[in-house]
């Protein structure tokens, strides 16, 4: 085989499960074999390991397999740094730790997986892949994503709190449990569970993933899981929807998708933020609020509308407005007019800004973006939840939605009543395409119109393979069989972090006491 390729990787997955017997038959064989006399069966201290050693030799092998299913020579990324695992956090359900580490070596070492070392430092983590020997055992499986893995938002954390350190990086947050986070984790329970059963996938695809700036996006149904992530420790802000590879892909390929083996539109609201300011004044929000009179030289209407709109939501977002240009700039790719501008150029657009919309002259370089997330995320809730309850499933992209083809009517209207809901003011709604339902009704009002819905695959350029996935999922739907078992009730419950170390202290008391 070729040498290891890092893109060409899965993370690991910490909450992949499964209890398929082939798999847990080969796990136990490997235990034996290699694993039942070593030191990883020692706990090391006086509170007994909240995960045995074997489950975690059984999640590092159905996350191989998974990949190894997906592509022969896609390999596993995982941290290979005993800081890394936190096995009594609320976001380490199965409470992997460190031993994990210890594993992968052991797996190298006997010639089960091959790997390519990493540098935690530079943020590279290693990667792992599949033997041939282990291959080899991994032919006669035959597990089935649909009914054999659990469902990963079983053992997810759905409501996350971060914080971002000094050095970029983000840091997970313990936090307590309050009927507010409850009612929030029912929500995505009850929404992950609808996106668990709706096949999500784009019909021109003969394998099942996306190349979208040079990273790997599984269409895949283990890569559907959505949570709500509150961002700077707090959860006053953010609380965004983030996760399924849909918000992972371009506009381009998101406008391929079919969502129960039918076509799609994607509405999505004009300016969200800069009409969020003007509601929270009290006044009603313009159509369009960056297309200027100004004129940049150099630019047509077209690529000027795109730069105002990226600076200024870069400047809402933003402490300050040097903190503004200096982002626009490092994020304009290199060789375009973009960063070709100065300073001094980008200063004059969002001078020319405010003199449109002097209302919102005090809430640029005034940090007002991730409080205005926290709005819009609720918005988006409050959309997700009405087509949750009926059973239809809605694709979030923070400001944008992607709903089946003959529902773009009622998504609209949900769209209008949560952002009026929210600030008093409707906010002009752009979508590409007519949906089914609204050229139907077009055509009924007039009888002599031509327009149809135009956003339909052309039937050559649907893949067998595609409709070979489509059939597993209407096979496995069909059937009634699932892989939840029961576990619905687990995922509203999430550990509680406080309990637990209670617990711990209890424990070690009394060991104290016997020694």
């Amino acid at each position: 085989m070729k040498d290891i390729d890092r893109e060409n990787s899965n993370l690991l997955d910490a909450h992949l499960w499964t209890e398929h017997e082939g798999l847990c038959s080969l796990c136990n064989e490997l235990w034996l074999e290699y694993f039942k006399h070593d030191q990883l069966n020692k706990t090391g201290g006086k509170v007994k390991a909240l995960a045995e050693p074997k489950d975690m030799l059984r999640v590092v092998l159905i996350n191989l397999y998974v990949a190894w299913k997906e592509d022969e020579e896609r390999a596993v990324g995982l941290a290979m740094s005993p800081n890394e695992y936190r096995p009594t956090s609320r976001y380490s359900k199965l409470h992997i730790n460190a031993k994990i580490i210890n594993i992968v070596h052991k797996l190298e070492k006997k010639q089960l997986i091959d790997c390519h070392i990493g540098s935690e430092n530079s943020k590279r983590t290693t990667r792992i892949r599949a033997t041939s020997v282990l291959m080899g055992d991994f032919k006669g499986l035959h597990i089935n994503p649909f009914t054999d893995i659990q469902p990963r938002f079983i053992n997810s954390e759905l409501v996350v709190l971060q914080k971002k350190l000094e050095d970029g990086s983000k840091q997970l947050l313990e936090y307590k449990d309050t009927d507010e986070i409850k009612r929030m984790r029912a929500e995505l329970v009850s929404y992950n569970n609808l996106l668990h059963h709706t096949h999500i996938d784009i019909p021109t695809l003969k394998k099942p993933y996306v190349i979208h700036k040079g990273k790997l996006v599984k269409v895949s149904h283990l890569n559907k899981l959505v949570k709500r992530i509150f961002y700077r420790g707090s959860f006053e802000y953010g609380g965004r929807l983030h996760g399924g590879f849909w918000q992972s892909i371009s506009s381009k390929m998101r406008s391929q998708i079919y969502v129960n083996g039918g076509a799609t539109v994607e509405a999505d609201y004009s300016g969200l933020h800069i009409s969020l300011l003007y509601g929270l004044k009290g006044v009603q929000p313009p159509d369009d609020p960056y297309t200027l009179a100004y004129s940049l030289k150099g630019f047509d209407k077209r690529e000027q509308r795109q730069v105002v709109k990226g600076l200024v939501l870069k400047a809402i977002n933003a402490k300050t407005q040097l903190s503004a240009f200096k982002s626009f700039k490092y994020r304009a790719v290199d060789g375009t007019k973009e960063k070709d501008l100065e300073e001094e150029d980008l200063q004059e657009i969002l001078n020319a800004f405010c003199d449109e919309h002097p209302l919102l002259k005090g809430d640029i370089g005034a940090d007002r973006g991730v409080s205005l997330m926290k709005l819009d995320a609720e918005i988006a809730m409050n959309v997700v939840n009405h087509f949750t309850e009926q059973g239809l499933p809605v694709l979030s992209v923070h400001d944008s939605f992607i709903i089946h083809c003959e529902k773009s009517i009622e998504l609209k209207e949900v769209m209008d009543k949560a952002v009026s809901d929210a600030v008093g003011y409707k906010v002009n709604i752009k979508q590409e395409h007519l949906g089914l339902d609204e050229a139907g009704k077009i055509r009924d009002e007039d009888p002599e119109s031509n327009v149809s819905f135009a956003n339909l695959t052309k039937s050559h350029a649907i893949t067998n393979e595609y409709k070979k996935r489509l059939q597993e999922h209407e096979e496995w739907r069909l059937s009634g069989i699932n892989c939840l078992k029961g576990y619905l009730d687990g995922a509203l419950m999430q550990p509680d972090l406080y309990s637990y170390k209670s617990w711990v202290a209890e424990c070690e008391e009394e060991a104290y006491k016997l020694n």
